[in-house]
């Protein structure tokens, strides 16, 4: 890579988490940062390893922020780092998913802490 230069993140620092989500229902995947802050996905990844499944994405209080999303077993989605986000929560609300089936979904997210 000699002579390459590679751009990185300017606007903001990108946490990831890890969650492998696993009962059915709404799962906590990444709990609020506090009042007046929002999480906002930027990238993800979801892989469904041990059967079909459904997810969607919500704020806390039970908000859809993504589409429904259907997956045959080993089943995914990746979606590429996109600095304006894919979706977020409202302010000060956990970053939950729900699925429809109790089975082992992987989970990486990458997200970004921010005020708007």
């Amino acid at each position: 890579m000699v002579g390459v230069v590679i751009p990185r993140q300017q606007d903001g620092l990108i946490h990831l988490a890890v969650n492998p989500a696993t009962g059915d229902g709404t799962n906590v995947l990444l709990a609020s940062p506090g009042a007046d802050i929002r999480i906002m996905v930027c990238q993800l990844v979801i892989n469904c390893n041990a059967g079909a499944n459904s997810i969607r994405f919500q704020s806390e209080q039970d908000t859809n922020i993504s589409p429904l999303w259907e997956f045959a077993d080993l089943g995914g989605l990746v979606l590429p780092y996109n600095k304006n986000g894919w979706f977020k929560t409202a302010a000060a609300e956990d970053l939950t998913c729900v699925l429809t089936v109790a089975s082992a979904v992987g989970i990486l997210i990458g997200y970004r802490l921010t005020t708007y």
